[in-house]
């Protein structure tokens, strides 16, 4: 594949802050344009996500067309194009997609927000065929030749998700021979973590570039890269479940998540102390370390 260079921005909004998100975004590009080719953004960084109720309220929906039309003529100054989701609409609100250019919207698609899996935009740039879409509940896709995917995640974090998850994402690369960008954001709203943990997978399956958990980062990558160092014990080496020694759960990542979702909706609140309520005996030694 021709040489590109994608900007990943695994972003963290605050939900509803549309001036605040406004900037950072701004501030985004100022900073991943200068070296990547096409940036790419995480799902909705102007708005936050979920929006539940908020997504249908007239006086947000119209503050949201003022805040994408600002962003739009920023672009103006901004070196590189770049793909981002945004809400439109009157009423009942739609998901867009659209691949933004010099001041203008080079391409768009929408989708009913309550149904976002439908979305699809599908591009050639400098010769590489992409299709970006919202993730749905199966990783599925219109039939087209593609070289590259873009895959904007709405999924939530999960203890042990990569166990279940990263097969799944690999055998879809394997099967579409293409590359693929899965972008997630970093942030936390309601009862939702967003872990961040971006991905870019060569077509035979192999992780080029991991981004950080539960933070934000802002990185270029090239899927020309080298991939990460693959463990190289051989079958024959490897045991089998019965044959492993019994080793203790690690819930290193689980407690991350925690104190993750935790700082973030301080942060977000304004809250300068809080008083944490605890109840359980189970559930106890978990929290523990939080106090």
């Amino acid at each position: 594949m021709k040489d590109l260079k994608i900007g990943i921005a695994q972003l963290n909004p605050t939900c509803g802050d549309l001036s605040g998100n406004l900037e950072k975004v701004k501030a985004t590009l100022k900073e991943l344009s200068s070296s990547a080719d096409l940036v790419v953004f995480s799902l909705l960084p102007l708005t936050g996500y979920p929006l539940l109720s908020l997504a249908y309220r007239r006086d947000f929906l119209k503050d949201c067309k003022l805040v994408f039309e600002e962003l739009v003529k920023y672009s103006k100054d901004v070196k590189a194009p770049f793909l981002i989701t945004h809400l439109e609409g009157e009423g009942a609100p739609n998901l867009g997609l659209f691949l933004i250019e010099k001041g203008e919207v080079i391409r768009e698609a929408f989708s009913s927000f309550d149904h976002p899996e439908s979305l699809f935009l599908s591009f050639s740039f400098n010769s590489v065929r992409i299709l970006s879409f919202v993730e749905g509940n199966e990783l599925n896709f219109p039939p087209d030749e593609v070289d590259l995917f873009l895959i904007l995640s709405k999924r939530p974090y999960y203890f042990e998700e990569e166990r279940d998850f990263l097969p799944i994402l690999k055998d879809f690369v394997v099967k579409h021979r293409a590359f693929v960008f899965y972008v997630r954001g970093a942030y936390v709203q309601d009862e939702y973590i967003f872990p961040g943990k971006s991905l870019v997978l060569s077509p035979k399956g192999e992780i080029i570039h991991r981004a950080k958990a539960f933070d934000e980062e802002l990185m270029v990558v090239s899927p020309n890269s080298h991939p990460e160092p693959q463990d190289k014990t051989s079958n024959a080496q490897r045991r089998s479940p019965l044959e492993q020694p019994l080793e203790k759960e690690d819930f290193s990542e689980l407690y991350q998540a925690l104190v993750f979702a935790l700082k973030n909706y301080a942060q977000k609140t304004g809250f300068s102390s809080a008083i944490l309520g605890l109840s359980g005996e189970l559930i106890l030694p978990l929290l523990q370390p939080l106090r």
